[in-house]
């Protein structure tokens, strides 16, 4: 059984088979989505992401809508979830080095949308 089947064995769906907002909200919980973010959580300094609810609070939202978007398993999930940017785009996560803060992330997803868009012509 694939992590996915877990994930959605473990949720409790209401009677018409849909998880509602709520029962997604409990199910995946602060030691779910640190879970799900775990490496990247590495990455950062861990002591001042907690300090942050802006920081906290967005990422569990992130992750919550993410997991939402993966049950409707639809082709395009990936696409979906990238969507969601406008979630995290705007937090300032502290980092060990710090490299982050200095770029533009802004920036760069656009000349990534750019080239993505040029290849798709092709």
């Amino acid at each position: 059984m694939s992590y996915h089947d877990n994930l959605i064995n473990g949720m409790n769906f209401s009677s018409d088979g849909e998880a509602n907002e709520q029962r997604i909200i409990e199910f995946v919980d602060e030691r779910v989505w640190r879970e799900v973010l775990s490496l990247c959580l590495d990455a950062t300094e861990l002591v001042k992401v907690n300090k942050s609810s802006v920081i906290v609070e967005g990422l569990e939202i992130f992750v919550r809508k993410s997991f939402e978007l993966h049950l409707n398993d639809n082709a395009n999930t990936s696409a979906q979830i990238r969507t969601l940017d406008y979630l995290t785009l705007d937090l300032l996560i502290p980092s060990h080095s710090n490299i982050v803060a200095n770029l533009n992330v802004r920036e760069l997803l656009a000349c990534a949308t750019k080239k993505k868009k040029r290849y798709m012509a092709k």
